[in-house]
């Protein structure tokens, strides 16, 4: 059975893109980010996709002295693996404002559809976590 919430970091594949960002470079957040960012309007989003996109606004967001503050000390480090490369490519942030709202969109996001048939009380806490995150982007330009 897999892993599913309302966090950035609730559900599997949010936790192998982790993984991923971890043990490899910062390239892995601008891939994931610029990819959706860069998709044709109304391109469908795959739930691993999606997940991968909240993870790395949160790496950046984290990276840029903004994280959630629902995060332990041990994220929080595992975000800043590649702090210097993320902080050095502010590309990504504008990939990441315009990707991360692609995978709200109920339309085209196999996230956002698992959110729109949530109990209501989860696709609040999950809406809010990603409101949260579009700020914390946000505040970082």
């Amino acid at each position: 059975m897999s892993a599913w919430g309302t966090g950035s970091f609730d559900n599997d594949g949010a936790l192998d893109f982790l993984a991923d960002y971890r043990e490899g470079t910062a390239a892995v957040v601008e891939t994931v980010l610029r990819d959706i960012a860069n998709l044709d309007d109304g391109t469908y989003i795959e739930a691993d996709a999606g997940q991968a996109a909240m993870v790395a606004g949160e790496v950046i967001a984290a990276c840029h002295d903004n994280p959630s503050e629902a995060l332990d000390e041990d994220m929080l480090a595992d975000l800043q693996t590649h702090r210097a490369a993320v902080v050095e490519n502010l590309d990504l942030i504008d990939y990441a404002v315009t990707a991360i709202p692609k995978v709200l969109a109920s339309e085209t996001s196999e996230v956002a559809e698992f959110w729109e048939n949530a109990s209501p009380e989860d696709a609040e806490k999950f809406q809010n976590n990603a409101a949260d995150l579009l700020t914390r982007l946000g505040d970082i330009v």
